[in-house]
């Protein structure tokens, strides 16, 4: 006697991967780096050697929500709330972010 299967597919699991660039089930992060002019931003990761310890003294800790103010060459300008950063491309490449 063969037994009905269901046709319901299995639950998925997001895959993390190394340090800094886990996903989530609707989410994925991408480096700061890349993200659009006026769009708001959570950081999720900090990566590399010294880099949260130097983000928190800017206030760009793990948890902000920030706004990309501009974007010209590798490096862009950001802002959390009343206050705007300057960053450049190496360090807004190590910033990883998910859209709010």
């Amino acid at each position: 006697m063969l037994k009905q299967m269901a046709t319901e597919p299995a639950a998925t699991v997001a895959p993390s991967h190394a340090a800094g660039t886990t996903t989530t089930k609707s989410q994925a992060t991408f480096p700061l780096s890349m993200a659009t002019p006026g769009v708001f931003v959570r950081v999720a990761a900090l990566r590399g050697s010294g880099m949260e310890r130097r983000m928190t003294e800017m206030g760009l800790n793990v948890g902000a929500e920030i706004r990309v103010v501009q974007h010209q060459g590798g490096g862009l300008v950001v802002q959390r709330g009343e206050s705007r950063f300057a960053l450049g491309a190496g360090l807004a490449h190590r910033v990883m972010v998910v859209p709010v």
